[in-house]
């Protein structure tokens, strides 16, 4: 009976820490430092959200962004959104944050998972999140740097908005 009701508890858990945003769902602002500790607000400007939840996406939007990151988001007014909360703590900031503050764009760090977890998802690739006044108006998950680009340059994009 026990584990019955723990395993309960736990399947309950989960899902209750599934995405609380999908298509349609207003996003409710939030603000969140960078590699560099800067504050970057999320509101009605923002017209896409580039999140990664592992390394394996991190790695994709990392190429994409290698070149002109800094112009690609301004242009799209876009943020990238990393999750860092499953990173222990002491590696995050011996080794990745160093890594982090050599890129030229701006990274919006998750350490605790409270936002990017309430965001779409797949494990291994990237969300591309459309908003317009902050509702999410289209989700598109890719899977390597050239999708990323070709995705946000893609004028379809805008259909929704």
């Amino acid at each position: 009976m026990r584990k019955t009701l723990a395993l309960g508890l736990y399947l309950a858990a989960g899902i209750a820490s599934a995405s609380t945003y999908g298509l349609g769902s207003k996003i409710t602002p939030f603000s969140l430092e960078d590699q560099h500790g800067k504050a970057h607000r999320v509101d009605e400007r923002v017209r896409a959200i580039i999140l990664s939840h592992d390394m394996e996406a991190g790695e994709i939007i990392g190429r994409a962004l290698a070149r002109n990151g800094k112009r690609v988001l301004e242009k799209h007014r876009a943020v990238y959104l990393a999750d860092l909360s499953g990173m222990p703590g002491f590696l995050r900031r011996m080794f990745v944050l160093p890594k982090l503050r050599e890129r030229s764009y701006p990274m919006l760090l998750d350490t605790s998972g409270d936002i990017a977890r309430q965001l779409p998802s797949r494990e291994g690739f990237v969300a591309l999140i459309f908003l317009s006044g902050l509702r999410v108006v289209s989700v598109e998950y890719v899977k390597d740097s050239s999708a990323l680009i070709a995705t946000l340059e893609s004028p379809k994009r805008f259909a929704s908005y």
